[in-house]
C-alpha cells in the first residue's frame, strides 16, 4: 500500500493492491473505490510489484511491464522498455522513474529510458536480483541487490559489499533513504 494523491485534491489517498481484484483506492479517507480490475485489462497482469506516484502520473510496476495511470487512462508499456522482472520503483523530484529488475535499474525521464546493468552495481553470484531503489531528498539513488548496496550521485556509482565497507557477504531485500 501507497499513500498518494490519486484524484489531485490535496489530501492522499491510500491505494492497495489486492491481487486479482484489481487496485482499490481508499479516497480522501471516506470511501473505497475500484481504480482497476483485472478484467477490465487496463493492466496487463495482476502480480503487481510496486506503486509509486510519479507527479501526476500513478506508476505500477508489474510482472510484464510498466503501466502509467494520467488523468484517467491507463498506458502499459510490455516489455518495450528492456526491463525484465521489475522489483521497486521510486521517483526522483524531476518525476524520473527508477525501477529495479532484473539485472540492472532503469531510469525514464518521460521520454527516454537508460539502464544501468547489475554488473556496475556491484559483483558477486546474485547481484542481477536488484531488489529495491530509493532516492533521497538529495537526489542520490540508492539500490539494492541481492548481496550489493550501490548510490548513484548523478554522474558515478558508488558500491559497498563484500571488503567494500562490508567484513563480509551480505543479503538485501529493501532499502530506505531517511527522508531529512
Amino acid at each position: 500500500a501507497i499513500a498518494l494523491d490519486v484524484d489531485h485534491n490535496g489530501q492522499d489517498d491510500l491505494l492497495i493492491d489486492y491481487g486479482p481484484s484489481g487496485l482499490w483506492i481508499y479516497r480522501n479517507n471516506t470511501d473505497w473505490v475500484q481504480l482497476h480490475s483485472v478484467a477490465s485489462k487496463s493492466l496487463t497482469n495482476d502480480q503487481i510489484q510496486d506503486i509509486e506516484q510519479c507527479g501526476d502520473k500513478t506508476v505500477v510496476i508489474h510482472t510484464l511491464g510498466v503501466s502509467t495511470r494520467t488523468k484517467g487512462k491507463w498506458r502499459t508499456d510490455r516489455m518495450k522498455t528492456g526491463i525484465s522482472s521489475p522489483t521497486a520503483i521510486d521517483c526522483d523530484a524531476k518525476n524520473t522513474m527508477w525501477i529495479a529488475h532484473f539485472d540492472g535499474v532503469s531510469q525514464f525521464d518521460g521520454k527516454t529510458w537508460k539502464t544501468t546493468k547489475a554488473d556496475k552495481l556491484g559483483s558477486g553470484a546474485n547481484v542481477k536480483v536488484l531488489k529495491d531503489v530509493a532516492i533521497g531528498s538529495d537526489g542520490k539513488v540508492w539500490v539494492a541487490t541481492s548481496n550489493s548496496v550501490a548510490m548513484y550521485d548523478g554522474s558515478t556509482w558508488k558500491v559497498w559489499e563484500e571488503g567494500k565497507g562490508f567484513p563480509k557477504q551480505q543479503f538485501f531485500n529493501r532499502i530506505a533513504v531517511d527522508p531529512k
